[in-house]
Formats: structure tokens, C-alpha cells, sequence
């Protein structure tokens, strides 16, 4: 259960960093699983996210385009707080079935703006 909170904390904490620059441009993030992947050579396609809503109790699958405006980052969590979060340079191969991303795309659009790919690192134990 501590892992469970653990993992959202540091996912809202990730969501509300990479989302800020978008904010203000009228732009909304989600946030999911990977469930399919269909990209071109040159980067576009589309990605499909599961995204889970606990408050409402709902599910559902959303598609998400791909351009060659879209932006990749990679963001690692290694623990709680902004100083143990690293983001560097990602492409659009780094998104596999599985990962978690977070998309941040037009008020009710499906055109992806930003594509983060978050992984979560354990804290090691002493």
C-alpha cells in the first residue's frame, strides 16, 4: 500500500512539472498505460493510452496523434520531490505497450503536443 501512495505522489508531482509549461496555453495532460502503439518510420502515428479515472470509477482508452510537432521527454523518478526527478531528451521508439506516459494535448483534442515517458525508479533500503 505504501508503494501504491508512494507511486502517485510522484506521479502527480511529475504530471504538475510537466504540465506547467502547457498550462497557459490552454492545453490538458493525461495520464495512462500504453495499451497499442502504431508509429510511421518517421515518428507519427498514434498512441493508444488506458486511462483511469478512481474518483468516478471509470475507464477508457483514448488514441492520441502523433506529429512531427510532437515532443518526447523521458522522466525519471527516483523518489518523492522535485529534486529526485531527471528529464532528458526522448523519441517516439522509447513508447512501448506497457509504459506510462503522460500526454499533454489541445483542450479536447487528440493531437499529442508533449508525450512524457515516465519511469519510476525504486529507493534503495538501508
Amino acid at each position: 500500500m505504501r508503494n501504491v501512495v508512494r507511486a502517485g505522489v510522484a506521479l502527480a508531482v511529475v504530471l504538475v512539472l510537466v504540465t506547467g509549461a502547457y498550462a497557459k496555453k490552454g492545453r490538458h495532460a493525461v495520464h495512462g498505460r500504453v495499451t497499442a502503439v502504431k508509429l510511421n518510420k518517421d515518428g507519427t502515428g498514434s498512441i493508444t493510452v488506458h486511462i483511469r479515472n478512481r474518483k468516478q470509477n471509470t475507464e477508457e482508452d483514448r488514441t492520441f496523434q502523433v506529429g512531427s510537432g510532437t515532443k518526447f521527454q523521458a522522466v525519471t523518478v527516483k523518489g518523492k520531490g522535485k529534486a529526485n526527478r531527471e528529464t532528458s531528451a526522448a523519441t517516439a521508439a522509447d513508447v512501448q505497450t506497457g509504459s506510462h506516459v503522460i500526454v499533454v494535448s489541445a483542450a479536447g483534442g487528440n493531437q499529442a503536443a508533449m508525450v512524457a515517458v515516465v519511469k519510476r525508479l525504486k529507493p534503495n533500503k538501508q
